[in-house]
């Protein structure tokens, strides 16, 4: 969660926090509002899911070589594919050592 403050105008405030609430990644909670002679002031609770990591799948391909070795290799979001008689398996790998 972000904790939001904005001073200004209060027209340009108010318009400011309206365009924020219509997106569809935040949810706006107003806290305090401060009214001075020529300044608006409203602290906002912001709630996104933005900065959270999508979830993705992770999927091990055990693959058995001509001479009996076994090989794994993990996948994130892996497809498999039929055309004939191949099977196509795609995915990314990545190797942080590297």
């Amino acid at each position: 969660m972000l904790q939001l403050q904005i001073t200004g105008q209060i027209a340009e405030v108010q318009a400011f926090v309206h365009y924020l609430e219509e997106q569809p990644y935040f949810v706006v909670e107003e806290k305090e509002k401060e009214k001075g002679y020529d300044y608006f002031s409203l602290t906002c609770d912001v709630k996104t899911s933005l900065l959270k990591p999508s979830l993705r799948t992770l999927h091990e391909l055990h693959i058995v070589t001509a001479d009996q070795q076994k090989v794994v290799l993990a996948l994130l979001d892996a497809k498999v594919e039929k055309e004939g008689d191949k099977t196509i398996v795609s995915g990314l790998s990545y190797d942080i050592f590297a």
